[in-house]
Parts: structure tokens; sequence; C-alpha cells
């Protein structure tokens, strides 16, 4: 099992292996066809025979491990809720059966408080506490700049398919202190790359990776890269979550190979879908490289180390 270059060949008999007729993908003649070109194989974990240069720390390759895990999706963290489009939070709704501590932080109506007042005594039984205003204030966010104010729910684990594209940049980078209160920016952020969540390294930072360990970090300042790295993909999430129809098709190019993004997409439509669709996918930030004519005229050697992600 391992990935090695090679040419990939297609053959559609129209037939099962019990002669039962079956319907046809791609080819209607019987006949073997050119399909591929590219490093191709069957498995994921072996990394020293993958194309790419090693000797440079921003080349990298992250691994989505599966699409069902936290942001495997690649998940807005916005959804509506109580009629609202609402930016999902890690803090739990206010419940008029919980006793709460001082700085205590919940979502009410829209909005996340922290509480001022003292710790409210137990409550006995068939006791219910009310709203009171006084006890709570309203925190202060940072990062919102759209017109309407946030409106915030909490942490509810909506159905993946429930949550809204495109987002605002605000509802994507909105702030509490020093973190982030759209759950899934937050997840993103703290992700260690490192097998725990949706997303690790497989190649990186002139090394090879293990299920999130650096086997050989040849110059000791993987560590440092590796925060690079890391920037780079919640850029491009940011961009993928936020990006209006517009935007996406004006910059698509910014972020793919354009070529691979729709050979990607045509071949696991038709042959692999999602199992390769999403888990299991391997995304890979490196140079590509362009022709004279595409630079515009600018320096061809800077116009040729265009980063983008395939």
């Amino acid at each position: 099992m391992e990935f090695v270059p090679a040419i990939l060949f297609l053959r559609e008999r129209g037939v099962d292996s019990q002669g039962n007729v079956v319907t046809r993908n791609e080819f209607n003649d019987d006949k073997w066809h050119f399909y591929a070109l590219g490093n191709i194989g069957d498995s994921k974990k072996t990394d020293y025979t993958r194309a790419y240069n090693p000797k440079d720390m921003n080349e990298f390759t992250v691994e989505n491990s599966d699409n069902n895990t936290n942001n495997g999706q690649f998940q807005s963290g916005v959804f509506v809720y109580q009629n609202h489009n609402a930016v999902e939070t890690d803090y739990p709704a206010w419940s008029e059966t919980t006793a709460y501590t001082t700085n205590s932080i919940v979502v009410y109506n829209g909005m996340v408080y922290t509480r001022t007042g003292a710790d409210q005594a137990a409550l006995g039984e068939n006791e219910t506490y009310s709203w009171t205003a006084a006890d709570w204030t309203a925190i202060t966010y940072t990062g919102w700049t759209d017109q309407d104010p946030p409106y915030f729910a909490p942490r509810t684990n909506p159905n993946p398919m429930d949550y809204i594209y495109p987002i605002t940049p605000s509802q994507w980078n909105v702030k509490f202190g020093d973190d982030y209160l759209n759950r899934k920016h937050m997840t993103l952020v703290t992700e260690k790359f490192d097998g725990d969540h949706s997303f690790e390294f497989r190649y990186a930072c002139m090394g090879d990776y293990r299920d999130g360990d650096l086997i050989n970090d040849t110059t000791g300042l993987a560590k440092t890269q590796e925060k690079t790295n890391h920037q780079k993909v919640l850029d491009f999430y940011e961009w993928l979550v936020t990006a209006t129809e517009e935007e996406y098709e004006d910059e698509a190019a910014d972020w793919f190979v354009p070529e691979a993004m729709e050979y990607f997409y045509a071949f696991t439509h038709y042959y692999t879908m999602m199992d390769n669709r999403a888990k299991n996918t391997f995304w890979h930030w490196g140079k590509r490289y362009i022709s004279t004519n595409d630079a515009n005229g600018t320096n061809y050697n800077n116009a040729a180390a265009q980063a983008t992600t395939a």
C-alpha cells in the first residue's frame, strides 16, 4: 500500500460481474481510456512517497480526517435560531432551574451575559428562578462591523445541514476577550493538528508527520512554522464560509488550482463520492507554477511562486 506516480485507465463494460446491465457514468464503448496522471495510491499513511519540496518550510498538506468531526464539513457556525441568523457560541442557555455563581456566562434572548450578582442559593422543591437583569451584565464584544447587532445562540449542536452560507466576516470573527464567540471558529483556532479533531498535518515543515507527530524535524523550527501553516488553514476556512457566490467565482483561483478543483469534484462525484469528498482528503498548500503570459508581465520567478491550495 503506497502512493506512486501512476497513470489511470478506466473502462466501463455496462454489465456487472453477474452480467446485469448497469448504468455507465463516463464511457460507452467498452474500451480502455486514459483518465489520469498523478501521484495515485491506496494508502494515506505513506507520506514519504508524496510529491512535495522537502526544502520548502511553507509547503504542507493537511488531512481532513473525517467529515463528521467538528469542522470537517467546513461548518459556518451560524444557523437560524429563534427566527434569527444566530452565531452559535460555546455557552449554555440560561435556565430557570440552575443556580448560578458569580461570573457564570450564559446566553439569554440572543445576547451573552456574565453574572455580576451574588451566588444563587439552591432551589427548593418545585421552585424556579426568574431572570433578574440587575444580576447580569451583557458582555462587551469586539470585531463586529455589520450594521445590525449580533444575535447569539447557546451551544445547541444543530444539524450540520442547518448551517448558513455565506456568513459575514463579523459573524465569523466576533470576539469576547481573546476568544471567538463563533463556536466553530474557536474550535478551529484551538485545533492542534494532531488528530484530535478534524485536521492534522500529513507532511509539513520539511518533515513527515505520523498521526500528528513530526518524525524528523531537520531544522528545529517546526513548532514556529506550524503556527504559520495553521494560520493559512484559518484564512482559507474563513474565505470558504464568508465568500459570496460572486466572490467565490472571482477568487477561487486565488485559493485553488482551478483544474485540480474541477477534476477532484468530477472524479469524486462519479467514482468515490462521499468517502473521499470530505473525509480522507488531503489539502496541499504549495507552489503553483504559472506561465509567463499568466504572470502579466511581472517578474516570472515571483509570480511562479504563487501559493495555492489543491
